[in-house]
């Protein structure tokens, strides 16, 4: 058996389907030709920071938005 969550459209694709709470992009670092280090996003990708997340302890908290919603439906 397994554990059903009924939720509305909104934010599911942002909402991680672990733990349920709110996924962020990744930064990467990146350094211009001044030698400056940047931090941008990495839109692609979502990552879940809840320390007792399941993912996050099986050090799998990092999730394409394809795979993320594909695992929502």
């Amino acid at each position: 058996y397994t554990s059903v969550c009924v939720a509305s459209k909104h934010n599911t694709s942002q909402t991680c389907v672990f733990c349920f709470k709110k996924l962020l992009h990744p930064n990467r670092k990146t350094i211009d030709k001044n030698d400056r280090v940047n931090l941008k996003n990495v839109n692609g990708d979502f990552v879940c920071v809840n320390l007792v997340c399941t993912s996050l302890k099986a050090d799998q908290n990092t999730h394409t938005r394809d795979t993320q919603s594909a695992v929502a439906i």
